[in-house]
């Protein structure tokens, strides 16, 4: 699959990476339509104004020791 552009030449999502990273519960809501970037990955998704995560991310599991920094047991469990 190639990269995709936008206008100002900025790398995008693909469509079906953006879909599955937005919150589409959240559309119905008067404020479920904001562009938000996730704090965990960086990429762009769209949900409500105060999310801060996007689905993806959210459903990924992390070490509660480290964060996901990388630690002996993100090693033996296989965690980001």
């Amino acid at each position: 699959m190639s990269q995709m552009f936008d206008r100002s030449g900025n790398a995008v999502l693909h469509p079906s990476d953006f879909e599955r990273r937005s919150w589409p519960e959240d559309f119905a809501h008067e404020n479920g339509n904001y562009t938000c970037t996730c704090s965990e990955c960086g990429e762009t998704f769209i949900g409500h104004k105060r999310r801060v995560v996007c689905k993806v991310c959210s459903t990924s599991p992390k070490c509660l020791g480290c964060g996901g920094k990388g630690c002996q047991t993100c090693d033996w469990f296989g965690l980001q």
